[in-house]
């Protein structure tokens, strides 16, 4: 069934039409083009992800999921034998650490400006979803306006 919907009608579930405002945001990549757009950057990301390549980056994706749990280990064992640990921050810091070693050769720690940078970009796409859109309004210099 995955395969028919993914593949067989796929012209059938097209996405949404994004505001100007997010288009200026997000831009026009994979996740948000359509049709022959869509063919030609899929045909452009598909190398990076073929089985050999993903098996070369197992070895960084268990190195930092093995920090993450020496990381755990440590916490338990500094408040005698259990911790209670807000797992949410520390799945978002793993699949960060691993995107920036695998894609960028540097550990999450020494990027994280950029990730950092990532989630307030979420956040202004988020609130520029939100409200009532009026004609023109993205080019009035309001506070979120130059900030996004």
């Amino acid at each position: 069934m995955v395969k028919q919907v993914l593949s067989d009608r796929a012209g059938q579930f097209v996405k949404p039409v994004l505001t100007p405002a997010l288009v200026a945001i997000m831009g026009t990549g994979l996740i948000m083009v359509e049709g022959a757009d869509w063919a030609r950057h899929r045909r452009v990301v598909a190398p990076a992800f073929a089985v050999d390549k993903v098996k070369m980056m197992a070895g960084a994706m268990a190195a930092c999921a093995g920090e993450v749990v020496r990381a755990g280990a440590e916490a338990a064992a500094a408040a005698g034998g259990e911790a209670t640990v807000e797992v949410g921050r520390h799945f978002r810091e793993l699949t960060a650490d691993v995107i920036s070693r695998t894609a960028f050769g540097s550990s999450y720690r020494r990027g994280k400006e950029a990730f950092l940078g990532q989630r307030e970009l979420l956040l202004v796409a988020m609130a520029a979803m939100d409200g009532v859109r009026v004609p023109g309004a993205q080019y009035v210099p309001t506070r979120a306006n130059v900030r996004r």
